[in-house]
């Protein structure tokens, strides 16, 4: 993510990660990296 993070910057362009996203933490870091939103099916991180 942190790689992804550092390429993002300065670009007009919006980003979603999806994928087997299941735990809090993941998300935190996720939006932390620059993603604008997530997909997942587990009901408790919606």
């Amino acid at each position: 993510l942190e790689l992804i993070s550092r390429n993002l910057k300065g670009f007009d362009v919006v980003f979603i990660a999806g994928g087997f996203v299941k735990r809090k933490y993941l998300v935190d870091k996720i939006f932390h990296a620059g993603f604008k939103g997530i997909t997942t099916s587990e009901p408790g991180l919606w």
